[in-house]
């Protein structure tokens, strides 16, 4: 009994929609990755997760998929977003490095 409560509260916390911060630092970040695609409109976004507050930053992490220059998907490819100032800035996105190799520990650590 005591471990289905555990799990009905469990579920009831997991199910809190994320507050404000949250969902404009995601954002952010979906916005800054979807400027980089050959077809903007063509992006979809799964397994978003934003990170803990770390360095007076944050990072916002998942996958993206988007069209090719063909019009053909390429394929769900891991995208990191370091978010400051309700600033983002694209680590990783459609297989590109873009940040440092500093940057890019630090998002590993942060998660």
């Amino acid at each position: 009994m005591k471990l289905k409560i555990l799990g009905v509260l469990c579920m009831a916390l997991f199910a809190l929609p994320a507050n404000a911060a949250s969902k404009s630092s995601i954002r952010l970040a979906e916005d800054a990755v979807k400027d980089m695609a050959k077809d903007p409109d063509s992006t979809k976004f799964k397994e978003i997760k934003l990170s803990k507050k770390c360095d007076d930053s944050q990072y916002v992490t998942g996958f993206v998929n988007a069209k090719n220059s063909y019009g053909a998907y390429n394929g769900y490819k891991i995208f990191v977003v370091k978010i400051i100032n309700n600033r983002a800035k694209v680590l990783q996105a459609y297989g590109l490095s873009l940040g440092t190799e500093y940057e890019t520990e630090q998002a590993a650590k942060c998660e």
